[in-house]
């Protein structure tokens, strides 16, 4: 049976679907194709995180406004080693 979350649920993915049809998007090409030391023991991890709380926001249990949050966990979690990796390698 349907509850009182379920309309909300639905009215979360289609305005989300709305917004993200109707976006100007920038899209930047990847630059950078290898894997970092950190990636291989870090990535799994950080792609789950980040996969858990874009669902969150789209489905309007969080705010799109915890994202900032989200970041900083992200990078504690190893985020900003690989980033930093990642520009490092970038470099040479």
């Amino acid at each position: 049976t349907p509850d009182s979350t379920d309309w909300l649920n639905y009215q979360a993915r289609m305005v989300s679907s709305k917004l993200v049809n109707d976006a100007k998007v920038n899209v930047v090409e990847p630059v950078y194709f290898d894997r970092t030391p950190s990636m291989k023991l870090k990535w799994a991890s950080l792609e789950k995180m980040e996969n858990e709380e874009l669902l969150k926001v789209v489905t309007n249990e969080k705010n799109v406004n915890s994202f900032d949050g989200f970041v900083q966990s992200w990078e504690n979690a190893g985020g900003k080693q690989i980033t930093d990796e990642v520009n490092q390698a970038i470099k040479k």
